[in-house]
């Protein structure tokens, strides 16, 4: 952020990438967590249970938007003190 910041980027473009970092990290996350939670499911369903459980995709849906939307707003607020401080004075304490 950093460098970033030293090289002309301002605040809210730097926080802007972070948090698209941040969301595209947590959407990968997601969607392979609950990928992997679907198919355990379903295999564990029809090899117990002998019987075909529903896909809640609706839920599904709703929980990525949910994970990707908090992995964004974490990963910002974590670097906010990053976004604070002046370039200089970050790149000096390097």
């Amino acid at each position: 952020a950093a460098l970033l910041r030293a090289l002309g980027a301002d605040r809210w473009r730097v926080a802007l990438m972070l948090a698209a970092e941040f969301a595209l990290t947590g959407a990968a996350g997601a969607l392979l967590g609950m990928g992997l939670a679907v198919d355990t499911g379903l295999l564990l369903t029809r090899w117990w249970l002998d019987a075909a459980a529903p896909v809640p995709w609706l839920g599904l849906a709703l929980t990525g938007a949910a994970i990707t939307a908090c992995c964004a707003l974490a990963g910002v607020v974590a670097c906010l003190g990053a976004l604070r401080t002046p370039p200089l004075d970050a790149l000096r304490s390097e």
